[in-house]
């Protein structure tokens, strides 16, 4: 079985989702494992940085949804919480 079919899809997965709740334990190990991923797992180096920044770009994206749809509810305290919790 290939390694890249079964590690990037979650790895994707994972990226989209904004670490699942575990930003604070996902997110900075990203680099590390980006320098340890081996040629053999992305023969394709321009593809895979492709795919990597498009999942954390599709996070971002939810996050300011979610936030606009929050201050558009009125709520303002929960949106701040958000922003706050997001930049640690």
């Amino acid at each position: 079985m290939n390694a890249a079919k079964l590690v990037l899809p979650k790895v994707w997965h994972i990226l989209r989702e904004g670490g699942q709740g575990n930003a604070a334990t996902i997110f900075p190990n990203i680099l590390p494992f980006l320098c340890k991923i081996s040629s053999s797992v992305c023969s394709n180096k321009q593809d895979f940085y492709d795919k990597f920044f498009n999942n954390i770009i599709i996070t971002i994206i939810i996050i300011i949804i979610i936030i606009i749809y929050l201050l558009q509810l009125g709520g303002y305290p929960v949106a701040v919480v958000i922003l706050h919790v997001n930049k640690t």
